[in-house]
């Protein structure tokens, strides 16, 4: 049973009230309200009122202690009536004595009743301990941990409850704080790039962790409390050498794989080892490496010399160390002049500085494929397929192989070929340009004129004559479809918009004309507008008309979006669609193949204006269609125009 301890300020007052000196009427010897006693015998009336002075005096101090304890505290009746609290209770809530003083514990702090909802108000109730969340004046959140306990009179009768509310805030974000680093630490020892183990100094295992344990199907668990030896003679005996220095450093085989291991002693606080820490990193694709360059070594001399196409080795300063008889004739400097010398080379144009712009990256790289221009030595200039690979020696990078492969024919014809095409395309679509301004200053003009001379016969009023009126009313309404078969005709050839308005109003009358055949369309355009060249924009418009025409006849797609994105790279066009999709072939050849002519003109067009050109589909998952310009050849078209 709960005794009566700590501040108890309510408990306190009743039992002084009970405890007041009695005083007693005397039938003789009443006089002015004193009795005869009081009046007879001073030093016994001294007596009876002592002990009442001793419990003010106490009650006083108790009170100072109650309202100034550093801990929140809380006095109620069995009711749950709030009969005292402290002042650290009132700072805690934000509240004050006059607003809480005889008013449920409920009604004032519900989520504090909530909370001790297994509190049953009454004699009954036993002591309970319980923690409470608070959003108070909408700070941040307090944690509080209360004590509640049941106070007896010297009857060991239930006279009220004493809460003691302690702010745990701090505590718990230390808590939460101390989960979440826990967390990720665990996080990042399973995700960490090798293999991390501790054992004991019997070198029985105690924890295992990291990332490469997936790829050798080993679960943790299974290891841990195994002893090293039975796992690898090898890696046992690398750990008792560790034992007469501060680390070791080792190779070894596991599971067809090799890694480089490396392993720490724990010391206690008398420096007495009771432990290793070791990791272990995969090396196998290095060491195939270094074995495949020591089987090369074999053919080196031979195969480097006779090589048909320029090979140059260089270090990471850019020193050159060989160059091959292939490189020395298609730059026309012998071998003795180049071997030693640091970039620039004498085959760099004037803007270029170093032996590869993205030097830095080249280590984390496999292999680095470019075109580049040079000179050779009598300036004339040369196209080149250049591939650099940079070749590494026990994790330290030896040297860039640097391996040539001429394309000035290639890119001759090529740039030849698209200039041709160009040049048809640019005529093709001036024929269109001129058939349409034919279509519409012509055949319209003449078929608008003979509806305004029907129009005049029909304002006729005449009576006999509406046989004649009813068939010129017919011929009016087929003249006008027609006037509205040839209005389409004319734009699809070229539409006006694009030469007065632009590309993003043409894309938008696109999304219009989905929309009437019952398909619901969207046109959205992102970003600042970018100046791009005539045919730059004929390109894009005829893809996407070329999508749009896709998605009316095949997708059976009930919505679809055009997207015009101007991008700080460049300028991208999106048309995607939620129809029944396809299987896309394996390689673009094969759209013609099965049929598919639309999207190799789309991708044609995309490849002449050096664009970008992509799309994507799925059975039942819908097409997506995108064509990409780089910022460097909207750029090149700014400069045109």
């Amino acid at each position: 049973m709960t005794q009566i301890t700590g501040p108890k300020l309510y408990l306190l007052q009743s039992s002084r009230e009970l405890k007041q000196p009695q005083k007693k009427n005397c039938k003789s010897g009443m006089s002015g309200g004193k009795t005869a006693i009081s009046q007879k015998n001073p030093s016994q009336n001294q007596e009876l009122f002592s002990p009442n002075e001793t419990i003010e005096s106490v009650y006083q101090r108790y009170r100072e202690m109650f309202y100034y304890a550093p801990d929140a505290y809380l006095v109620t009746d069995m009711s749950g009536t709030i009969r005292e609290a402290n002042q650290t209770f009132l700072l805690m809530f934000s509240t004050s004595m006059d607003r809480i003083i005889g008013k449920s514990v409920s009604e004032i702090f519900p989520a504090l009743s909530r909370c001790s909802s297994g509190i049953q108000i009454g004699s009954s109730v036993s002591n309970r301990q319980f923690e409470a969340t608070f959003k108070i004046n909408g700070e941040q959140p307090l944690h509080v941990a209360v004590d509640v306990c049941t106070q007896y009179d010297a009857d060991r009768k239930p006279v009220g409850l004493l809460w003691s509310v302690k702010d745990v805030t701090r505590w718990k974000e230390a808590e939460k704080a101390l989960s979440e680093n826990q967390a990720r630490l665990k996080l990042l020892l399973e995700k960490t790039p090798c293999i991390i183990w501790t054992t004991d100094a019997d070198l029985n295992i105690i924890s295992l962790c990291g990332s490469y344990l997936d790829s050798l199907n080993i679960e943790p668990q299974d290891l841990v409390g195994i002893n090293l030896k039975q796992l690898s003679q090898q890696i046992s005996d690398a750990h008792r050498e560790a034992f007469t220095s501060s680390n070791r450093t080792f190779e070894f085989a596991w599971n067809g794989q090799v890694f480089q291991g490396i392993i720490e002693t724990l010391r206690n606080s008398q420096n007495k080892i009771n432990g290793f820490i070791g990791a272990a990193f995969d090396i196998t694709h290095r060491i195939e490496l270094e074995q495949k360059l020591r089987q090369s070594e074999k053919f080196t001399s031979g195969l480097l010399e006779k090589f048909p196409n320029p090979i140059l080795v260089f270090q990471p300063d850019t020193t050159i160390s060989y160059v091959n008889p292939a490189l020395e004739k298609i730059t026309g400097i012998c071998a003795g002049t180049l071997i030693g010398k640091k970039a620039p080379y004498p085959w760099f144009l004037q803007a270029d500085s170093n032996p590869n712009p993205n030097e830095n990256n080249l280590s984390k790289m496999k292999a680095l494929k470019e075109e580049k221009q040079f000179k050779n030595k009598n300036g004339r200039r040369f196209w080149v397929q250049v591939t650099t690979i940079p070749v590494q020696n026990n994790g330290k990078l030896d040297f860039f192989l640097q391996t040539w492969i001429d394309i000035t024919e290639a890119k001759k014809s090529k740039e030849n070929m698209e200039y041709f095409i160009t040049q048809i395309s640019r005529i093709q679509e001036e024929e269109r340009k001129r058939i349409s301004h034919e279509l519409h200053e012509g055949i319209l003009q003449s078929l608008a004129a003979v509806v305004l001379r029907v129009d005049g016969i029909l304002g006729l009023d005449k009576e006999n004559y509406k046989n004649t009126i009813r068939e010129l009313s017919n011929i009016k309404s087929e003249i006008n479809g027609i006037i509205n078969q040839i209005r389409k005709f004319s734009h699809e050839l070229r539409p006006g918009v694009l030469d007065y308005l632009g590309l993003p109003a043409s894309l938008e009358i696109l999304a219009e004309e989905l929309c009437s055949e019952g398909i619901n369309a969207s046109f959205n355009i992102t970003g600042e507008e970018k100046p791009i060249s005539p045919e730059q924009a004929i390109a894009l418009y005829r893809i996407a008309q070329e999508a749009i025409s896709n998605i009316r006849k095949y997708s059976q797609a009930s919505q679809a979006s055009i997207l015009l994105e101007y991008l700080r790279t460049g300028i991208r066009l999106t048309i995607s669609d939620n129809g029944k999709g396809f299987v896309l072939p394996a390689r673009k050849g094969d759209f013609g193949a099965s049929g598919k002519l639309g999207i190799i003109s789309m991708s044609e067009r995309a490849r002449l204006n050096r664009g970008n050109f992509s799309i994507k589909s799925k059975p039942d998952k819908g097409t997506i269609v995108q064509v990409h310009i780089p910022q460097n050849l909207l750029s090149e078209a700014r400069g045109k125009d």
